[in-house]
């Protein structure tokens, strides 16, 4: 008996233990839902229209003749039946919270004049609603006074449900249909009511499922009704055009077995049209942007980085796919609108220029205009020179070369040939690195500046990137050592044809 005891108070305490290490989890649950509870019955006093529903836990609070106190809890019962005792039972069937609180102090007041009676709601009811057809899984989800449709469609319906036609059966065997789209869309409160219990809520498969993108408020995937087309999918559902909308090429893309077929319409006529989307049907609306007209910027630019979604660089765009970011030769296309200055299309496009780019030399070239116009971007990015700026026209070209990093030497030098810039030196600096002027060919110790687009740049100035050095030959000495082997073939060509002639006559 001893063994029997002490090993029955062992299994005991090792059953508490367990229940209270498996007591934490429900513990927290518990407070959770203790908050739920709490928050249900705020909300439910607030709200005028929240329904007396199946048990509701509601408190009774007034005063007898002697002034003692009384406080009675409240149950309404699964018939919407609420037992009163002494005053009797009311059906609160359709009542709302404030109707049955009205209802229920007037009764207490006729037996007690100042009673001053109070019925406050302590705990909201909830119960369970019964889905069926196109839904997740078949279960019942939980619902209180203030659940709509729209959140038991949210919970429980399939992938492949339709929201246009939801049929709701009450407990009085009638079925009704609603439409949480238009619901959704239009805000019409009758089409997402409250669910109450004993109802039942049958899902239907959807039928056309259409999707819009581009430029519309609202694009999505949307379930059209048998009576809609492309007027409600793009004005209701869609929320309407925005205002870069380009009305005259909307796209539909219909599936088929075949492959995908595109058709393009015009806006508002297509919505008198007959035409038909089907199920699948992609409806896009483009913007005019995609459609302005572009400037090319050449030469000296490399591929964009990743633009930020809206970013001032988006839309430009480099030909030739994916390049090193050094490397340059490529053309981009930045697109313009009407009007728009060099100026504004240069900083869209700032981050695409080369490092060795030479802003100042740049070139613009147009349609039907011979002669290349120069344009100093590097005053234009700067601001310094916007009196300069211009607007551009659809297709201009904008050369931007690469700045050369080396000074050309020759002409009368003893080693002519391509050196490395220096900044600030000046001519006699690269005609020194020549190992200078070649006496023989020029005498006088004169020489040119020629910068890069073939001007003349004078002697004082510091040599620039690019430049060319020329030293020409002018020595007289030099002139006549090139010019004697063609004095000498001549004299030899006149004595001998003065030779033959001898010969011949004599």
């Amino acid at each position: 008996m001893p063994r029997k005891a002490i090993l029955a108070t062992i299994l005991i305490l090792a059953s508490a233990c367990l229940a209270a290490q498996g007591a934490v989890e429900p513990a927290v649950a518990a407070s959770d839902r203790a908050a739920i509870a709490e928050e249900r019955v705020r909300i439910a006093i607030a709200n005028i229209e929240y329904p007396v529903t199946p048990g509701d836990i509601y408190q009774l609070s007034y005063n007898q003749s002697a002034g003692v106190v009384l406080t009675r809890e409240l149950v309404v019962s699964g018939d919407y039946s609420v037992d009163l005792g002494f005053f009797g039972k009311i059906d609160a069937a359709g009542l709302t919270f404030f109707e049955l609180k009205r209802r229920v102090e007037s009764l207490v007041v006729e037996s007690y004049t100042r009673s001053l009676p109070s019925l406050t709601l302590t705990s909201t009811g909830a119960f369970h609603i019964a889905v069926r057809g196109e839904v997740l899984r078949g279960e019942y989800p939980t619902a209180w006074g203030l659940t709509r449709l729209s959140e038991v469609a949210e919970a429980a319906r399939g992938p492949n449900a339709s929201v246009r036609i939801v049929e709701v059966t009450g407990r009085d065997g009638e079925t009704r249909r609603y439409d949480l789209l238009r619901a959704s869309r239009l805000g019409i409160a009758d089409q997402d009511p409250l669910v109450k219990p004993g109802e039942t809520i049958a899902f239907r498969r959807v039928m056309r499922l259409v999707t819009l993108s581009g430029e519309v408020w609202q694009p999505g995937s949307y379930e059209l009704a048998p009576e809609e087309g492309l007027r409600e999918l793009i004005d209701i559902f869609g929320g309407g055009l925005t205002d870069r909308a380009e009305l005259s090429r909307v796209r539909i893309d219909h599936g088929s077995e075949g492959g995908t077929r595109s058709d393009y319409v015009a806006l508002p006529e297509a919505y008198a049209s007959s035409l038909s989307l089907q199920y699948g049907d992609a409806v896009t609306v483009s913007s005019r942007d995609k459609h302005r007209p572009v400037v090319w910027f050449e030469g000296a630019v490399v591929q964009p980085a990743a633009p930020e979604p809206g970013g001032a660089q988006e839309g430009a765009r480099a030909e030739g796919g994916a390049v090193n970011r050094e490397a340059a030769g490529r053309r981009i296309s930045c697109p313009v609108t009407a009007g728009e200055m060099l100026s504004d299309a240069l900083v869209s496009i700032r981050d695409s220029i080369a490092p060795n780019a030479d802003l100042a030399s740049a070139v613009l070239l147009r349609q039907g205009r011979a002669a290349p116009i120069p344009v100093n971007l590097q005053a234009l990015l700067s601001g310094a020179e916007q009196a300069s700026d211009l607007p551009l026209e659809a297709n201009d070209r904008v050369f931007i070369p690469l700045l050369i990093s080396t000074v050309s030497v020759t002409g009368a030098v003893n080693n002519a040939g391509v050196y490395a810039y220096q900044p600030g030196m000046l001519a006699w600096y690269y005609i020194g690195l020549a190992a200078g002027i070649d006496p023989s060919r020029n005498d006088n110790g004169k020489y040119q500046v020629i910068d890069p687009r073939g001007k003349r740049r004078k002697a004082a100035d510091p040599i620039q990137p690019g430049d060319q050095v020329y030293v020409p030959s002018n020595s007289q000495e030099y002139r006549l050592m090139t010019r004697a082997p063609i004095w000498t073939g001549i004299t030899g060509t006149f004595i001998g044809v003065v030779s033959l002639v001898v010969a011949l006559f004599f």
